[in-house]
């Protein structure tokens, strides 16, 4: 049974129950009901039909100007589908061609969006700096060079200009994470990963002598990362987090569980946010999930959002 709210729907409908054909006709109808019905939750089939009523009709006016770019973009990539901010930027040569627009707004819309992007921009050359600084590309022969794409990930959710410090260390820690993964799954020893356990485990970071140099590399950027996470903390007024995010990041006993390593290092950035940052764990459940997660719990709201 649809909800009170997607039975709104039913006054696009015909005494048969179809939707009504002279809704084909209004293009800019057809791309808000096409948007509309992305928000759909489970048993709401009124939706489901207006997103197949509209997607017909939008397939065949895919060439015909001057909706064709909307049109295109919509069937590809849904608003709700897509980053806000990729999305704004995408808006803004159609807001242009708009009899509605507004030349005001347009141009404050522009200079909003640059301003932000030099702000990104500074901040992902500071991110691959970092990265040069310990040596990661240099020195790490197996390293994967992801620090764009570990910095679109958390673009997706913290865009905004205030959140520049979460923005950074969450994406060095997504790039620790690919280095920790290829450490266990492509280049360490068993040997060699039994020390680097052990030594994550006892928390010891001055005595790594013992450790093969491309895992003292690593080390020497991780604590420059747990140290960088201290010094928020005591900005914020809870250096006391301090101990769980050391005991969260240990090892159980002896196992050399790689996925557990993971998991841990991921409730470093969930006890860090905690109560004090706005919460991650839509962006983590959805990276874990994948879409799957993203469709069935969060299609009424934006996932950037």
């Amino acid at each position: 049974m649809p909800s009170p709210q997607a039975s709104v729907f039913n006054k696009f409908k015909d005494s048969e129950g179809k939707f009504k054909q002279e809704l084909s006709y209004d293009v800019e109808g057809l791309l808000q009901l096409y948007e509309a019905s992305m928000l759909d939750t489970n048993n709401e089939l009124i939706l489901k039909e207006a997103r197949d009523f509209a997607r017909g009709h939008m397939d065949r006016m895919k060439g015909e100007e001057p909706h064709t770019a909307q049109i295109g973009r919509a069937l590809e990539t849904p608003f709700h589908h897509g980053m806000r901010r990729l999305e704004a930027r995408l808006y803004i040569p159609v807001y242009a061609k708009s009899k509605a627009c507004i030349a005001i707004l347009l141009e404050l819309a522009k200079l909003d969006f640059n301003h932000l992007q030099s702000i990104h921009q500074a901040e992902i050359q500071s991110f691959y700096l970092w990265s040069e600084e310990f040596g990661l590309m240099k020195h790490l022969p197996f390293y994967r060079d992801r620090v764009a794409e570990s910095y679109f990930w958390i673009l997706g959710v913290w865009f905004e200009p205030r959140y520049s410090t979460e923005r950074l260390l969450i994406s060095k820690l997504f790039n620790l994470m690919t280095v920790i993964d290829d450490i266990y799954d492509a280049y360490g020893t068993i040997e060699e990963l039994q020390l680097f356990t052990n030594q994550i485990q006892r928390w010891d970071f001055q005595n790594v002598d013992g450790l093969p140099e491309y895992m003292q590399i690593f080390l020497n950027a991780f604590t420059s990362f747990m140290t960088e996470i201290e010094e928020e903390l005591k900005k914020k007024g809870t250096l006391h987090h301090r101990h769980y995010i050391i005991e969260l990041s240990k090892l159980p006993g002896c196992c050399m569980d790689k996925h557990r390593i993971q998991t841990n290092i991921r409730r470093i950035s969930q006890c860090f946010t905690c109560d004090h940052w706005i919460p991650v764990a839509h962006f983590r459940l959805t990276m874990h999930y994948g879409k799957r997660f993203e469709q069935r719990y969060f299609r009424l709201v934006a996932i950037c959002a």
